[in-house]
């Protein structure tokens, strides 16, 4: 009767020895799977930051273009300015002798002097 009880106990740790294995197998599973889980997450994230730096390679290369096609828009502008401005000054200096070949002619006419226009 003693040895029973004897393997009666034993029996009891052994299949308590079993149910903390099963309960750390389950643990063990769990935290395998969230780590699983944390490398494909990683992963993608890796992935994701391969992505992202090539778009901004990408922008960075597209600004850089825009400041160039920027700063040839800026002389483009420049020279049609100063193009612009000598047009104008010409224009204001071909008034200008128009108006004193007006002038010359009604000072003449007013006057009766004879002036050649064609001098000025």
């Amino acid at each position: 009767k003693q040895q029973n009880e004897q393997l009666q106990t034993k029996y009891d740790e052994l299949k308590q020895v079993e149910t903390d294995f099963k309960q750390e197998n389950v643990q063990l599973r769990s935290s395998i799977m969230a780590l699983q889980n944390s490398m494909k997450e990683r992963e993608n994230m890796e992935q994701e930051n391969e992505e992202l730096t090539a778009e901004i390679d990408s922008l960075k290369n597209r600004v850089n273009e825009l400041q160039s096609e920027n700063q040839e828009l800026r002389g483009n502008n420049e020279d049609a300015h100063d193009a612009q401005t000598k047009a104008l000054k010409a224009e204001v200096e071909k008034n200008q002798c128009y108006e004193a070949v007006h002038v010359i002619d009604a000072i003449s006419k007013y006057e009766k002097i004879p002036i050649q226009t064609e001098d000025v």
